[in-house]
This record gives structure tokens, sequence and C-alpha cells, in this order.
């Protein structure tokens, strides 16, 4: 058993920046630390941790991307507050993180090992036939570390009442969509090796004639609205190759490090990636309102990533973020929904009809924006069902549900469930 040394040195060197009156630079030592350490440990022993001691609301936020659990300073300037509260929380993350075994040292080798195996360009052969074995034996390993093998067993009872499917389905359907996270990172990775820069996937898009009828000749703006599923990124550079020249693309991301930000590399069109603290929403509205302007926005985010409404979610109540559907209303544009996915190792981007965002007679603004919502979510369920393990948030289900559903998961499971599957830990799949 072992213990890192590298966040108390850290926090010495942080809390000697906040002494000379740099909290700027204390927050980001601190960032910089955590992040290391939370990256040296599985995310279920992890989210143990931060279940039972989250971040405190001082402008910084964990989020699990693809390949790391990265800590993202949500704000430009902090204050010696801020920076106190952070120095006496990475303190208590300290003490309180749980000795690394063995068995979770060898675990997060062969995780480190196949995500390097995935994002590499070269010797694609050898890792195309490496990355599958990793992947299996990655997926045993887990049963060595009692914390990991506890979450994964909590995590399928979930999936199991959520999705309405046996158990073992569930266990099948999680494995599935761990696996299927690296295999997506790598045919990323793979498919770009020969050229150096992104081209856009060959899509199965049977719909392609008709989305092309609905905006020939047309200049009023659109809402290009999806979830996280599938070569999402691709699609949105897909659908970018068949608007007309001149016009402009708006793409949302969450993320304020420009490093991380992982926006649709558009064709044909100008674009503008709008960052957190960059824009407001009645300049979104203004440009669609001028028409000739397409906004990207993914709409499957729970609380914390915005303004939300409550809808119906698998059954339950939940809460999903408003903003494209309150966008879309307000500027007048119709919202065009889109999903992708895999299917006998092809991608296909599939498109139901688009979503009038008039309001009705007698029907206000809040309200539009609860109907529309609804739909958007109604689909996002129905795209799930279907291929459950390709969201990338399946992991995170009970998050999505309000405080009274969440309750409901904890006294049908048990409180250590949430310990685990309820862990503060933002999921999010690189995307805007």
């Amino acid at each position: 058993m072992k213990r890192n040394t590298v966040l108390p040195t850290a926090l010495k060197l942080a809390a000697e920046a906040h002494c000379a009156n740099q909290p700027d630079r204390a927050v980001q030592i601190i960032c910089e630390a955590l992040e290391d350490e939370f990256n040296r440990r599985l995310p279920q022993v992890l989210g143990v941790t931060l279940y039972q001691h989250p971040l405190p609301d001082v402008g910084v936020r964990c989020v699990q991307a693809v390949t790391q659990i990265r800590l993202e300073c949500t704000q430009r300037r902090y204050s010696a507050r801020q920076s106190t509260a952070l120095l006496e929380y990475a303190d208590l993350i300290s003490r309180s993180m749980p000795v690394t075994t063995f068995a979770e040292r060898i675990c997060m080798a062969f995780h480190r090992l196949s995500l390097r195996c995935a994002s590499g360009r070269k010797w694609l052969l050898l890792r195309r036939i490496l990355l599958p074995c990793l992947q299996r034996l990655s997926w045993s390993l887990l049963h060595l570390v009692p914390l990991a093998r506890q979450h994964r067993a909590q995590i399928c009872a979930m999936l199991s009442v959520i999705l309405s499917e046996p158990e073992r389905r569930a266990t099948t359907i999680l494995r599935a969509h761990q696996d299927g996270i690296r295999r997506g990172l790598a045919d990323s990775a793979w498919r770009h090796a020969g050229d150096g820069h992104g081209r856009s996937a060959c899509f199965v898009w049977s719909e392609r004639a008709a989305y092309r009828k609905l905006i020939s000749g047309s200049s009023a703006s659109r809402v290009l609205a999806t979830i996280h599923m599938g070569d999402f990124l691709g699609a949105f550079n897909c659908l970018s190759v068949e608007a007309e020249p001149g016009w402009q693309a708006l793409t949302l991301v969450r993320e304020i490090d420009e490093q991380h930000v992982a926006a649709p590399r558009v064709a044909n069109m100008r674009q503008r990636v709008l960052r957190p603290g960059e824009y407001s929403a009645t300049e979104i509205v203004a440009s669609l309102r001028k028409g000739g302007h397409s906004l990207c926005i993914l709409f499957d985010l729970r609380e914390g990533f915005g303004g939300t409404v409550g809808v119906q979610f698998f059954g339950r109540n939940a809460n999903s973020v408003k903003g494209p559907a309150a966008l879309a209303i307000a500027s007048g544009s119709p919202i065009i929904p889109f999903v992708t996915f895999y299917e006998r190792g092809a991608p296909h981007l599939e498109m139901p009809e688009l979503i009038d965002t008039q309001l009705r007679p007698d029907e206000s603004f809040q309200a539009g924006v609860t109907r529309v919502t609804q739909q958007l979510m109604s689909l996002a369920e129905n795209w799930i069902r279907r291929f459950p393990d390709q969201w990338k948030f399946l992991p995170q289900f009970p998050l999505y549900f309000d405080r009274i559903g969440q309750e409901e998961v904890e006294e049908t499971f048990g409180a250590d469930i949430g310990r685990g599957a309820m862990s503060p830990i933002r999921a999010e799949g690189g995307g805007p």
C-alpha cells in the first residue's frame, strides 16, 4: 500500500502563493495537483471520496472526460476566500483518500496502457489486436478492487431497473459501454492516422436528400441539436458541408480553457466557438434572428451545466438543461434534432422530424420551453433505449433525476449506491 506525496508538496506551494496574495496562482496549483491525484486513482474509488467530500462552490468543477478527469476553472479571477476554501478542501482530500492498494495500481496500469493503445497512430495493426485484449483484462482486473467491484454491481443493478432489463443484460451493456468509449477514441485516432488532419466520417444517412430539400434556398437560422452518442462531432461537420457558403456556425462549448475545447471542424461555414463567460443568450438570439446562422448544441445535460426544467425521463422526474429550447424559441428558429450511432461497425446519422418552436396560443414562454425540452428528452430516451451502451453518460444515469428520484434510488438500493454511482464527478463527452 502506498500514499502519494505529490499533493502535500503542492499544497505547500499553493499556501505560499496564497500568503503572497496570489489567489489565482494558488488555485491553479491546487487544481493541477488535485487533477494529478485524481487521475492516479480508479474512478470508482475516487467517486466514494468525492461523494463524501464534494468540491466546494469556489469556481472549480470536476469533469470526467474520455481519457482523464479534469479540474476546470470556471472563472478567470479568484479571491483569497476562494483559494482558502480550496486549500482546506485539498488538505481534506489528502487526508481522506483511501490508500492505494497493489490491485488498484495494477488496474490503473492496464487502464493507462489501453488508453495509450487507443490514442496512438503508429503500429495500427498491432494496436487493433492488442486493444480488445487489454479491455478484457481491464474489466476482469476491476474485480480485484473491492470498491470497484461493489460499484460495478450497484451500477448494473440500477441500469437493470432504469432500462427494464435483466441484470445480466445490464452488465453486458455496461461492459460494452466501457469498451465502446475506448474504441471510439481509437477509431478517431486511427481514422486520421494517415493524413494528420480530421475528415468527416462517411455516415449512413438516409435522410440526406430530405435535409438538403429542407434547407435549400432558406436563409432562416436553425438549431442543430443532438446528444452525446456516436461521432456527434463528425456529424456536426457532416451537416455543415450541406450549408450554403457564407453561413456561420455558432458552437457552444463548456470549457474556458482553449486547449480542452473539442468543437466540430465545420466545413463550408464560418465558425464561432462560444465559451462560458464570453457570450450571452441575448447575443446568440440576436445572431439567430439575423438568419444565416446554425447553432450547434447538445441537449442531454443535467443540473450544473445551466438552468434546468423538470421533465419525465425513463418514467421518473428529472432535470434537463433548458438552454437549447429557450434559445430556439426566443429566436424563432426550428430545432433539427439528430442522433449518431454505430451499427455493424458503420457510423449512422439519423434525423427525426424537426421540432416547431413556435409558441402555441395562450402558451407562456416558460411553458413552451418545458414542452420543447420534454420533446427533446423523449427523443433522447428513445435513442438511449435503442443503443444504451453508446450513450456517454450511461454510468451517471441517476444524476439526471431530481432530488426525489435520487432519494428513491438510494432507498431502493441502499445508501452505499450513492457513494459510488452518484459521485459528483460530471461526465462529459468532450464536445460542445
